[in-house]
């Protein structure tokens, strides 16, 4: 945590502090932020790798959200946004165990080296005013001084390491904002009120979009790019649309989905088609929901149900799962007619007649 900040209304809001500490020369740099989002967060660390002149191999951090989406020991789940920025300056993320800040003890100690030194009382009037103390403070106090582990000169120290930090690149990460968005039945995703179109097989489905001034960019779960458009006024489409209007991208996640449906069976895919020659586009949700199916029932029970509806002439999802429904029913009766343990009612009616018989002989 930083300084207080008296801002010119008279509020005073508190600000934080992140600090980089090359693990060698122990030679560090300081910001001070107001927010601990990830773009923030990434700005802090390009600034830092740049005021060292060089990139480290690692970089071993907190599991904080801004950097880590899930702790894990073993296979952390790092920030998409930062685990490009680590390829943009070729350095490895290496988060701590969670609940352990020793595994990262000499940035632990830098920070609390600024609470007590550089910000210990002091008041600032703006981030801008902290900014250029820290600043003032790393190069006049902090790199001059003897580490108390090294017992050498901070900057003696980072004059031996500089040489082996990796070259910086030619640019800086750029600047982007991302989130996740909902596919539109119509194919289109939303991002700043101005719409942009994704391949049909995404509709119903969730996806990645990183966009900046200039455009936006469409990933799928794994983060592979499926789509690139320019950015364009809000209220307008990334495509304009023909003669078909918003019936064309339609048609095309129908033809998705039977063709999804066919890969469950031939009496699936033939139910599909059916559907769709006999209903339109609005048999688009009953070729999803029978391709949902497999989620609750065997490929099999939905090929025999498909097969019966083809036969009766169905092309309603509703009577779909009718017809499913009854061939569970007819299972578990199945089962009970033919266990070789479950004997038929008379067999225990003869054996009852037959002891009552015997008693009264007896």
């Amino acid at each position: 945590m930083g300084a207080p900040i008296d801002d010119a209304q008279g509020k005073t809001r508190r600000s934080w502090v992140l600090r980089l500490v090359l693990s060698y020369s122990r030679k560090g740099y300081s910001e001070a932020v107001s927010r601990q989002d990830t773009e923030t967060f990434l700005r802090c660390l390009e600034n830092g790798l740049r005021s060292f002149g060089g990139v480290p191999l690692l970089l071993n951090l907190d599991n904080f959200k801004a950097a880590v989406l899930k702790a894990d020991w073993f296979d952390p789940e790092i920030n998409p946004k930062l685990a490009d920025f680590c390829r943009h300056y070729g350095i490895h993320v290496v988060p701590c165990r969670p609940g352990t800040p020793q595994h990262k003890g000499k940035v632990e100690r830098g920070i609390a080296y600024v609470r007590s030194n550089a910000l210990k009382g002091r008041r600032f009037k703006s981030l801008s005013e902290e900014n250029l103390f820290l600043s003032h403070w790393e190069s006049c106090v902090a790199d001059k001084r003897i580490h108390g582990m090294t017992r050498k000169q901070v900057m003696a120290c980072f004059q031996e390491e500089r040489p082996h930090l990796q070259p910086l690149p030619n640019s800086l990460f750029p600047t982007y904002q991302e989130a996740r968005r909902n596919v539109h039945r119509d194919s289109y995703v939303e991002v700043g009120r101005a719409f942009y179109e994704v391949p049909t097989e995404f509709i119903g489905h969730q996806v990645w979009v990183r966009w900046d001034s200039r455009c936006v960019r469409v990933f799928n779960e794994r983060m592979e790019q499926v789509q690139i458009h320019t950015r364009v006024e809000p209220g307008r489409f990334s495509r304009v649309l023909g003669v078909g209007g918003l019936h064309a991208p339609v048609l095309g996640s129908c033809r998705y989905w039977i063709s999804r449906a066919g890969v469950l069976g031939e009496e699936c895919g033939q139910w599909a088609q059916g559907a769709f020659d006999t209903r339109g586009v609005q048999a688009l949700r009953s070729i999803m929901g029978l391709c949902d199916l497999i989620k609750q029932h065997s490929a099999s029970a939905i090929n025999n149900a498909c097969a019966k509806a083809l036969k009766a002439g169905t092309y309603r999802f509703k009577d779909l799962r009718r017809l499913i429904g009854q061939q569970t029913e007819q299972t578990v009766f199945t089962f009970a007619d033919n266990h070789p343990l479950i004997r038929d009612l008379t067999v225990y009616s003869n054996f009852i007649n037959q002891f009552h018989s015997h008693e009264q002989h007896s």
